[in-house]
């Protein structure tokens, strides 16, 4: 269940448990449930939220927090700007932390997603306009060819009527072919990292 359904069925209880609450924490600021759920617990017991019943080692499953009460709580940690000026560039430097960010949950899975991004984010830079499929294959093909990224490509080259593509090594040793039908859904599907 996503976590907008979640607070959807929350939002009008007058009381929540901890771990119902970090719902709408991870909604206002983004992060893991479980940041959410120690984020909750370091206010309880440094007495900038209230519990029920009160104690000084919250537990997600037993204890209750005011919902009117964290929705202050959230709205003094975390304002919404007044001025819509500030809220759109506040979504423009979100939008370029998202492109910068280059860790595992954002990247595709396997090796040669990552080398096609890679591929895509340099024609991106040297171009300035968004590369086609074509591009990133021709490239992809251009590092095979040249020995580059060994661990992910083989130096073989597809080119038949139906398929161009390249061939790559899996993590397991298996040989694969990347073609540019798998290349395109790559590019389309992290189109927000190049």
């Amino acid at each position: 269940m996503s976590i907008k359904r979640r607070i959807e069925g929350l939002r009008f209880r007058e009381n929540l448990f901890i771990g119902e609450a970090a719902y709408f924490v991870q909604n206002k600021i983004g992060g893991t449930w479980e940041d959410a759920v120690a984020l909750i617990s370091e206010a309880i017991i440094n007495n900038r939220l209230h519990t029920d019943p009160k104690t000084n080692k919250p537990d997600h499953l037993t204890t209750k927090v005011s919902n009117n009460e964290l929705q202050h709580w959230l709205s003094i940690l975390f304002p919404v700007p007044e001025d819509p000026s500030e809220l759109v560039e506040s979504r423009v430097n979100k939008r370029s932390e998202t492109i910068n960010r280059t860790n595992n949950e954002t990247l595709p899975r396997n090796a040669i997603g990552k080398l096609s991004i890679e591929a895509a984010r340099s024609i991106n830079i040297e171009g300035g306009i968004p590369p086609s499929p074509r591009d990133v294959m021709s490239l992809l093909q251009r590092w095979a060819q040249d020995g580059s990224h060994q661990d992910v490509l083989d130096s073989e080259i597809v080119i038949t009527k139906n398929r161009i593509g390249v061939k790559w090594v899996t993590d397991k040793g298996k040989q694969k072919i990347f073609d540019l039908e798998c290349c395109a859904k790559i590019i389309k599907t992290y189109k927000h990292l190049i």
